[in-house]
């Protein structure tokens, strides 16, 4: 039996509140109701403080609350199955997208349903089956919550908002659109050559930079252009539904971002025929974790064998992409020609 304080329920809210701010409330047990009277539990130390305020002591066996850790605190599956939970998913604002082993697949809608009354913020589930199509964009079953796909997305204070369905989205690399924008100066100048749904561009456009921004996916220019609106930078970004081939030889740039890690090396003379010397050249790929130096270096060298000097400023990043490889950065600064 624990001590509790009994009152009606017409004065409950404002005794909880009293009781919360002298930190006499015992916020691991829940509260108990009987006829028109609310117990609330308080803490055993705290019962001489309780009686001095007036109130009526009462002993009670109160359920005691159970801390939820995580969404597998709650899932509902066979005990023999809960090791191949995923152990992290990707929330995108009030959005998750979450990849499930195959042993634990038919438990998909459970697993969904588990992640929205663990944490408060989710309003939709969906199961990612993987990047597909043209535009490279995830595809997407639903199996718990509101059947939506658009939503508000935050990055170090800067707002997105995207469709997770028509548009790749990963919050694994916020911190590397944060860093690429510490190179930026304002009045500078920024080719985001596979811009997706913007950050780059919006990024460095709140450093006072200008970008001009092309991808294929007419959605991710149609969201960077949103997202520029919401974080009032839309007079200092050009979006192109276009090939970033047909952009290069029509601009000159201070920087350039190559974000097509399966890919960008054989853009590099695009990014070359747009860059000013002196300037930098930012392209992620996904590499090994002990060859990403040996492949930084023949990047610097391909760009010297084309007639630049170039000098390698940074690998940043290195977020896991599979075993033993990672999504990195490779900051390069060209010199001159």
């Amino acid at each position: 039996m624990f001590p509790g304080v009994l009152v009606s329920k017409k004065s409950a809210e404002e005794v909880r509140k009293l009781l919360k701010n002298k930190d006499v409330l015992d916020p691991n047990k829940a509260p108990l109701h009987e006829d028109n009277y609310v117990i609330f539990p308080i803490k055993e130390e705290k019962v001489a403080e309780a009686r001095s305020l007036g109130l009526r002591i009462v002993y009670r066996d109160f359920k005691v609350k159970r801390k939820i850790k995580s969404y597998k605190d709650l899932v509902q599956i066979p005990e023999n199955l809960k090791k191949y939970l995923p152990t992290s998913f990707d929330q995108i604002g009030d959005i998750v997208i979450i990849k499930i082993p195959e042993e634990v697949l038919d438990y998909a809608s459970q697993i969904g349903e588990a992640i929205i009354k663990a944490y408060k913020s989710v309003k939709s589930v969906y199961l990612d089956k993987g990047v597909k199509g043209p535009y490279r964009v995830r595809d997407l079953e639903h199996i718990a919550g509101e059947r939506k796909t658009e939503t508000i997305y935050k990055e170090y204070g800067t707002r997105f908002i995207v469709d997770v369905s028509k548009v790749y989205v990963s919050p694994r690399l916020a911190e590397e659109h944060k860093k690429f924008s510490k190179y930026v100066k304002p009045s500078e100048i920024v080719f985001d050559m596979f811009s997706g749904f913007g950050p780059f561009s919006i990024f460095a456009a709140k450093k006072g930079a200008s970008a001009v921004a092309t991808d294929i996916n007419p959605y991710a220019i149609h969201y960077l252009y949103e997202s520029a609106k919401l974080n009032r930078v839309e007079d200092k970004i050009l979006g192109l539904v276009s090939d970033c081939r047909k952009v290069a030889r029509l601009i000159k740039v201070n920087h350039v971002v190559m974000n097509y890690p399966h890919g960008s090396i054989s853009f590099l003379d695009y990014a070359l025929e747009s860059i000013k010397t002196p300037g930098y050249i930012h392209i992620y790929v996904i590499e090994y974790n002990d060859k990403i130096t040996q492949t930084a270096d023949n990047i610097v060298h391909l760009i010297e064998n084309k007639g630049y000097k170039a000098k390698l400023v940074e690998i940043s990043c290195g977020k896991p992409y599979a075993p033993y490889q990672a999504y990195y950065g490779v900051h390069i600064r060209i010199v001159g020609d």
